[in-house]
């Protein structure tokens, strides 16, 4: 099995764990807190990663490496704005609707995203699964809020 595969895997677990922590580290001192230390320890992550990369390419595919920017672009922000509202908005929703109910709408908006995305930018054509998939997590979704 190639490591490509645990990592969705790894990471599904870890949105969730992060996000009902973060909900659990809210009640205690408020989500602007928990926002602010989670993305400043994201920040000294990320930084000592870049100085690991750096110093040490070799251990690493070349897809991590660090490439000279030649012109910087306003839109490569728009990742980090989005990172900020999960790590805003999956604990608020959490509290607000539950584990469950979050993940399921997460899933299933993710899923037809990523085969738009697919479609669209990488012309990866819609085949009947991956639409089916779609109107399943679309039924996932009303049938899940019908319970509300």
């Amino acid at each position: 099995m190639k490591i490509a595969i645990l990592i969705p895997i790894f990471l599904g677990v870890a949105s969730i764990l992060q996000g009902a922590l973060n909900k659990n580290i809210s009640n205690q001192i408020g989500l602007a807190q928990t926002a602010f230390i989670g993305n400043a320890l994201v920040l000294l992550f990320s930084l000592a990663f870049l100085g690991l990369v750096y110093t040490q390419p070799q251990l690493f595919p070349q897809f991590f490496h660090i490439k000279p920017i030649q012109s910087f672009k306003w839109w490569y922000l728009i990742p980090a704005f989005f990172g900020f509202c999960i790590v805003l908005g999956l604990p608020y929703a959490f509290y607000k609707i539950g584990a469950v109910q979050v993940t399921v709408f997460l899933i299933s908006t993710q899923l037809i995203a990523s085969a738009l995305w697919d479609y669209k930018m990488d012309g990866i054509p819609l085949d009947t699964q991956k639409i089916i998939g779609m109107l399943l997590a679309l039924a996932s979704m009303i049938v899940l809020n019908f319970k509300r």
